[in-house]
């Protein structure tokens, strides 16, 4: 049996080592490529659809002073936007929320949920050149832990007529305006 020196050793160790780390991660990829992933499935092979959540029950400040309650809103389709008035990615979509909200009318709400951004006065003055067509309440940490939490501005969640989280939207994408237009007629459509 021929000895090998410590250098060899080491460089066939490094060599085994490498050989596992790339079947690990080849068996990693493959099993995340797989026919399992993605939504499940029934016995045909259809997705099957998860049980959507209850949205919260809440009642929150209107930036008018009055309060609203959750409970005047249901049978619509309700788009909650949790956002902030420093962040401007939130305040890019609002031109886009304005133009759904005008073509969806009275079916449909568009609700800006207002996070960390001061008292409501200091949010009224910050709101009164934005030209928000669309009714703006001051959040709180029971209606954001109620949507499942927010990681970050703007977040987005679309609530089905009988009251249920269709849908959440993270951040700014680029046809999120068409992904909310597509999503509020489907849910329009639907069997009160």
């Amino acid at each position: 049996m021929v000895k090998l020196g410590s250098n060899e050793r080491d460089i066939r160790m490094n060599k085994l080592a490498l050989a596992i780390l790339t079947a690990l991660t080849i068996g990693i990829l493959a099993a995340g490529c797989s026919e399992n992933s993605g939504p499940p499935v029934d016995d045909e092979g259809q997705a099957v659809q998860e049980e959507l959540k209850p949205a919260p029950e809440f009642d929150l400040a209107n930036l008018d002073g009055t309060m609203l309650n959750s409970a005047n809103l249901k049978g619509k389709v309700i788009v909650v936007d949790f956002w902030a008035t420093w962040c401007a990615p939130c305040l890019s979509e609002i031109p886009n929320y304005n133009a759904l909200q005008e073509k969806f009318g009275q079916d449909v709400v568009f609700l800006g949920v207002t996070l960390e951004s001061g008292s409501m006065e200091s949010v009224i003055s910050e709101v009164k050149e934005l030209n928000i067509k669309y009714p703006l309440v001051m959040g709180n940490d029971e209606v954001v832990q109620g949507f499942g939490g927010v990681i970050g501005y703007p977040t987005t969640f679309m609530v089905s007529k009988d009251w249920k989280i269709y849908q959440r939207y993270l951040g700014v994408k680029a046809n999120k305006k068409e992904l909310l237009d597509k999503d509020i007629q489907l849910l329009l459509a639907q069997a009160d």
